[in-house]
């Protein structure tokens, strides 16, 4: 079921960029749940590495790697890919979305981006062609708060925490507690015992209560009234850009975090249907988080070339799962060189 929902989501925000690149009416009704599908991704982060890390964990050393072969698997090509389009771009003579930035702006901000500072208290640097990127930095700053709270004790523990917090910066902190609740998630939702009839009340109530949430825009209005106590929406978004809805994007997360509960529920009675497709959802998922971290270069890219909005977009995601065959799907060759590098460090 979560593999469903993961590629559901995936594909909101491609929706959601989609529409942005195109003004096409008909992506409307999709396009507005882009950033709560990004909400989804941080609880599902927070929920897969519970399940790692709770069950048979087996250190910070296996953790790293882990970790590091996930995201570098697919930031790499990612970063790759961003390099060639803007190169052909060029040398065919195409308009190029690069801001006019020279050899060394890019060589900086690819340096950034390898470090994910990209939205840190450090530099704000957004990379050229790809500003989805930003939640792919905050992720991973997540990955390593969470290290320093679950691997770590005493006094070692909150040096670690205050110096990781203070590169990360508020911006990237104030989205954690919702990384949190995917995590805290996990430890209880085995003790969630419903009927099924309570499984599809705990599913379509928040399920109406989200889509009237969004449909009446109260969360808009919730966003301007707390907006207006801490210094106004510009204020919010100079100082934390994709979080300045922090307070929405947690009540969001709580409506989400009932309708898994409840879907979890649904997912028992309909276990023969998701077993029979367990094939192609699992394939579709695969590709999740490649779909999410390459469609946007190369929708800026491919327009140049093709016009109808349709043909670009199949042309898209076709390209990405073909990439995500020989990247995200292929991580040992991660797993053997960051255990490599590990192995030349002191970590328990």
């Amino acid at each position: 079921m979560l593999d469903l929902f993961r590629f559901i989501a995936a594909m909101l925000v491609f929706f959601h960029h989609s529409e942005h690149k195109f003004k096409a009416p008909w992506l409307s009704p999709l396009a507005s749940f882009g950033h709560d599908a990004v909400v989804f991704f941080f609880l599902l982060s927070g929920f897969v590495i519970a399940h790692n890390t709770l069950q048979g964990d087996k250190g910070l050393r296996h953790y790293a790697v882990a970790r590091l072969a996930r995201i570098y698997s697919v930031v790499l090509p990612a970063l790759l890919l961003i390099v060639a389009l803007q190169v052909a771009s060029r040398l065919l003579s195409l308009p190029s979305d690069d801001g006019g930035r020279e050899l060394s702006e890019w060589i900086s901000v690819l340096l950034i981006s390898l470090a994910f500072l990209n939205q840190s208290a450090v530099v704000y640097a957004p990379l050229p062609t790809n500003p989805a990127y930003w939640s792919v930095c905050y992720e991973v700053w997540y990955y390593v708060l969470f290290a320093c709270l679950f691997y770590f004790r005493g006094a070692q523990r909150l040096v670690l925490i205050l110096l990781v917090g203070s590169v990360a910066g508020l911006a990237i902190l104030v989205m954690f507690p919702i990384w949190l609740m995917g995590f805290w998630f996990y430890r209880f939702h085995r003790r969630i015992q419903i009927s099924p009839i309570a499984g599809a009340l705990m599913f379509f109530v928040p399920l109406g209560v989200y889509l009237a949430w969004r449909g009446f825009n109260i969360d808009d209005k919730i966003f301007d009234s707390y907006a207006g106590w801490l210094g106004g929406a510009e204020f919010l978004n100079s100082k934390l850009s994709f979080s300045k809805r922090f307070l929405v994007d947690y009540i969001t997360a709580v409506l989400l975090l009932f309708m898994i509960a409840g879907a979890f529920k649904l997912a028992e009675e309909f276990s023969g249907l998701l077993s029979r497709n367990s094939k192609l959802i699992g394939s579709l998922a695969s590709g999740s988080f490649s779909l999410y971290i390459l469609h946007m270069p190369l929708l800026a890219f491919v327009p140049m070339i093709v016009q109808s909005t349709i043909v670009v977009m199949s042309i898209v995601l076709a390209l990405i799962y073909l990439i995500a065959h020989f990247t995200e799907k292929k991580k040992a060759p991660y797993v053997k060189l960051f255990q490599r590098m590990m192995g030349a460090v002191q970590v328990r």
